[in-house]
């Protein structure tokens, strides 16, 4: 019996999503489609639980990122607006 690897099965699994048809996958792969019926029943989808930590990881670097910019924003708007009133005040000594 062939082994499949974890890339092929999340393939094979992702065509089944698709086209909606265990048979007519399960056919195109040259598999039993008992095979891939065991497979959807227990739920085989082997990147899930690493695929959530890869998005946990992304979206905390996203936040962390956001939070440096509105930092780095609040301390530019507030730089800016000291500059531009000590224009204003320069403008009137003139």
């Amino acid at each position: 019996m062939r082994r499949y690897t974890e890339e092929e099965k999340e393939e094979i699994l992702k065509a089944v999503k698709i086209f909606g048809n265990v048979s007519l996958v399960a056919k195109k792969q040259g598999m039993p489609s008992t095979t891939l019926q065991n497979w959807l029943k227990k739920g085989l989808q082997p990147s899930k639980p690493s695929q959530i930590r890869e998005l946990k990881k992304i979206i905390s670097e996203q936040a962390l990122k956001i939070s440096i910019l509105k930092d780095l924003l609040k301390k530019n708007t507030e730089f800016f607006r000291k500059k531009s009133h000590s224009r204003v005040l320069y403008s009137v000594w003139l």
